[in-house]
């Protein structure tokens, strides 16, 4: 039998209350996932995970506000605004329980939803960042500095040495220019994320991770600077019923260079039934 080869570019995006999304529903009983893409992103980090979680998953993947087709809604943003976005693209779609997988940002965000909602089977986090020291948090906001104000040229460059190994860089050179144009594009609803996540540290204190009742995987790579593996260690450890995988190599931008790799690791966390 042959496989059939998915692709978002099959399925127009949709707009919901500002949320541009893209749902991939299988037939029968399949499990549902969430994707939330991280800062600067959008929904196209997800598309290499297509095949590989597709027809064994339902598949949901959106834009946060600020990033790709998805409202530019204006101001400071905050965790809950993105909480709220999940909930109003859930309620829409009719979805009852359903796993979460978050990458960076998105892990934040992933995370806080399931301190407050109870509708998680699984949560996956991506290259989480979790209780970064001064130094960490320096480096952070040194590079929303520069996003502001030296644009996204200059920003992008030096974002992609650190998310990917020398040699995918320079094998994939199309994948390279794709993620420039896409923050050339980026607006001001971008910069207020970039600065939620900058300074998420504070904002997550407020939400108990002692509610978050569901199973939780944490991964990063070996060689992330930005998302430590000390950072996935400590908070796995601070979950009720959490474990964490450190790949060595991988660096931030992992979901893209590696997919196949953590479209595994997650596959197999989600039909683990010991």
């Amino acid at each position: 039998m042959e496989s059939t080869v998915y692709n978002f570019l099959q399925y127009p995006v949709q707009i919901h209350q500002g949320t541009a999304y893209n749902y991939i529903e299988s037939p029968g009983n399949a499990p549902t996932i969430l994707l939330v893409h991280g800062v600067g992103l959008d929904q196209g980090l997800w598309h290499s995970w297509l095949n590989r979680l597709v027809p064994d998953f339902s598949l949901i993947t959106f834009d946060l506000f600020g990033h790709g087709q998805s409202e530019d809604r204006s101001g400071p943003c905050c965790i809950e605004d993105f909480v709220r976005q999940i909930d109003e693209l859930v309620e829409f779609l009719c979805i009852g329980r359903f796993a979460l997988v978050g990458f960076s940002l998105g892990a934040l965000i992933s995370l806080a939803y399931a301190s407050m909602r109870t509708k998680l089977s699984h949560l996956v986090l991506l290259h989480p960042v979790y209780r970064r020291n001064p130094d960490q948090l320096r480096q952070v906001q040194d590079r929303l500095k520069i996003a502001r104000g030296q644009g996204p040229d200059v920003y992008i460059e030096i974002a992609l040495k650190r998310w990917f190994t020398e040699t995918y860089r320079h094998a994939r050179r199309d994948v390279m220019d794709d993620l420039r144009e896409l923050f050339r594009r980026n607006s001001d609803g971008y910069l207020h994320a970039y600065q939620l996540f900058a300074e998420a540290d504070w904002e997550m204190r407020a939400h108990n991770r002692e509610q978050v009742k569901c199973p939780v995987l944490v991964i990063t790579g070996s060689d992330d600077t930005g998302s430590t593996p000390a950072m996935s260690e400590r908070l796995a450890q601070d979950l009720p019923h959490a474990r964490h995988v450190i790949n060595p190599g991988h660096r931030h931008m992992a979901p893209v260079e590696f997919a196949e790799t953590l479209c595994g690791q997650t596959r197999s966390f989600l039909t683990d039934k010991s």
